[in-house]
């Protein structure tokens, strides 16, 4: 097809256009400015800055303190965003995740979900969902715990409460 015709048009697209994370397109952060439109040329913005009264060295010099201090204040703004962008995602990623609804405590008997019965599409139906039981030898407060077998050998790594199911024994 027609697509390597308009392969150019859509990267400059791409690269110019504001992404919601930063608050800055693409070409912003890889060149500390935004790109160069006729429009701008045309009617004197900003990043059309006349260049053409440059006469000396120190005119020079406050054109380019001038186009740093832009730079400069763009990329502080940019990285406020992330950041807050950062936090907003992590605010919903909190809020969607399930509480464990039974609080578990130490020596209690516990079933482990198995991670791969969540990937597994084909076959599931006799695959067992969960593992053990297990013995709760530690809660580190941030929903995880340590497990050990009955006897008493430790399994390796933590297992988050969300994983975990009370055991009865009948």
């Amino acid at each position: 097809g027609l697509w390597p015709r308009y392969l150019s048009y859509s990267t400059w697209a791409d690269n110019t256009t504001v992404r919601r994370s930063t608050g800055f397109t693409p070409f912003q952060l890889m060149f500390g400015r935004d790109c160069l439109l006729p429009f701008d040329l045309e009617f004197n913005s900003f990043l059309g800055l006349d260049w053409t009264n440059v006469q000396n060295r120190e005119d020079l010099l406050k054109m380019r303190l001038t186009q740093l201090e832009y730079f400069y204040e763009e990329s502080q703004d940019a990285r406020d965003k992330i950041f807050k962008s950062r936090l907003k995602g992590k605010f919903y990623h909190d809020a969607k995740k399930k509480k464990h609804p039974i609080k578990l405590q130490e020596n209690d008997l516990v079933l482990v979900f198995e991670e791969i019965f969540e990937t597994q599409t084909h076959g599931r139906k006799f695959v067992e969902r969960y593992r053990g039981p297990y013995k709760i030898v530690k809660d580190l407060k941030n929903g995880a715990y340590y497990l050990a077998e009955l006897d008493g050998s430790r399994l390796k790594g933590s297992y988050h409460g969300n994983r975990l199911r009370k055991f009865y024994c009948r």
